[in-house]
Order: structure tokens, then sequence, then C-alpha cells
């Protein structure tokens, strides 16, 4: 039957866990095989908050979640199980980064291990400054957009108000601050911080874990031998998804389900059936 409207949608299953992209969504799909949670795309960070925040009131939080990439924020693991965090973060980097579990790859593709986590840690190695980048742009954006504006007030406005909102605010002052404080030296030996840090990170495998998923993880399914022949979508993205589902098939194999990635998917699960009131 066609369904019209995203309220339909939530009486399909128990639970609905909203996610960024159909990569993660054809994972837990496939990894769960649990008819009473239904995983749907979202489109972004963005529209996993909206459509979140968008559930009827009483389900958000507890049969309506969403789930999105830690990216450079802390993950929220301990609180997969309360209902007042609504939106899952992942204990990693991106979603892709969960998925490179080389015990798995190995079994997957024929490979060695140690073959397929020399390949990752290379790309990895090759990726450091992009990364050193990334981090220092996302530190930078937050002190200056942390005192952006509020959202004005729905009524009692005039032109005069507006105005007064918009210019008065703390914005333009701490902006002001902000750009002062990151002097060219401050930037410079700020990134040389962040570049020590991951390369650290690379010495102890946290790696695996702080660094870019994606890239790694494409890097690998295209690189090694074993994972190309996994290959059979018409788009990089397609061959990504269709890996995803191989590790999930893979992870539901008796040899794998004490894994520590096997665990932490069925916490995962477990979360999420408990917040909607079904049986463990």
């Amino acid at each position: 039957m066609l369904r019209t409207t995203v309220l339909e949608l939530y009486e399909v299953a128990r639970s609905t866990l909203w996610v960024e992209d159909d990569l993660t969504r054809l994972f837990l799909t496939e990894v769960w095989s649990d008819q009473q949670i239904r995983v749907l795309t979202a489109g972004g960070r963005g529209g996993v908050e909206f459509l979140v925040a968008g559930a009827p009131r009483g389900r958000v939080g507890k049969g309506v979640v969403g789930l999105v990439d830690r990216d450079f924020s802390p993950d929220n693991r301990a609180s997969w199980g309360n209902s007042d965090a609504r939106i899952l973060r992942t204990p990693a980097h991106e979603f892709e980064n969960l998925l490179l579990d080389f015990d798995v790859l190995s079994a997957l593709s024929g490979e060695a291990r140690a073959t397929i986590e020399e390949a990752a840690t290379a790309r990895a190695a090759s990726i450091k400054w992009w990364m050193a980048c990334k981090t220092a742009r996302y530190e930078i954006f937050g002190a200056l957009a942390a005192h952006f504006p509020a959202e004005p007030p729905a009524a009692g406005m005039d032109q005069h108000a507006v105005t007064d909102h918009l210019v008065n605010s703390s914005y333009w002052r701490e902006h002001r601050l902000a750009l002062a404080s990151y002097t060219p030296q401050y930037v410079a030996q700020r990134v040389a911080q962040i570049s020590a840090d991951y390369d650290a990170h690379l010495a102890s495998g946290e790696w695996v874990r702080s660094f870019s998923g994606k890239e790694i993880f494409r890097h690998v399914r295209a690189e090694i031998r074993g994972l190309v022949v996994h290959a059979k979508g018409g788009s990089p993205a397609e061959n990504d998804e269709n890996l995803a589902v191989l590790i999930a098939r893979e992870l539901r194999k008796p040899a794998f389900t004490s894994s520590p990635t096997a665990q932490l998917f069925r916490e995962m699960r477990a979360a999420l059936r408990a917040r909607a009131g079904l049986p463990p």
C-alpha cells in the first residue's frame, strides 16, 4: 500500500531508526534482520535531526530515534539506552569506521588480515593532513558560530526589535574576539598539535576510529583484490553498499557473533528495542 505521509511510516514497525545514508540503512537492516525495527534514510545529519524532532509526541526518543556519525563530536554510546538521547552518535568518526573489522574483511576476501590492515593504515597515513585541516576548520567554525543570533520570538516584534535582536547579539563581540585569537601563528601551532595527535593515533591503532572511515573503507574495498570481486554496483557508492551488506551477513555467522563489532550492533539493537518497549 502506498504511504503518503511520514506519520504513516511509523505504523509499519514499533521502532523507527532514521539514519544518514543508504549504506547505513542496508547494513543495519541486514545485520539485525528485525521486523520490528525499521531503518529509514533521512539524507544526512540535518535530515535525521529534522525527522526525529518531527515525530509524533510521545514517540521521540522512544519509538523514533536517529543515528548520525560522531564526526568531531564525542560519541554517546553510554546513553544509547536513555530515551532523552534522541540522536545516537557512532562511537567512531563515521559509520564506515565500524565496518573496518579486519578479521571479517579477511574472511570475505581470502586475503591475510595483515595485508588488509596494512593497506588501510597506509591510506589513513596518506590523509593525515587532510584530517588535520578538517579538524582545525571544525574548531574555528565552532568558535565563530557559537554566538550567532538566536531564533527570534514568534510575536511582538517590530522593525526596531528585529534590528536590535540581530545587531545587539553577543555574536558581533564574540566574533571579533574569536577572529583576533585565531592568528596565523595560533592556527599553525594548533595544526601542528592536531598532526601530532593523529601521528599518535596512527601508532596506536586509534586511527581506525578517529580518521575518516568513508575514505579508508572505500580505499580498502577498491584495493584489496579479494574485495574487488564484490564490487557489483553501478557506482562507487553502490559498491560500498554491496560490501557493507556482505559484512553484515558475515557478522551474523557463528565465527563472528562474539566479536566486538557484532556485540556493538547487538547493543544498539537492544537499546532501540528497549526504548520502544519491545522484549529483548
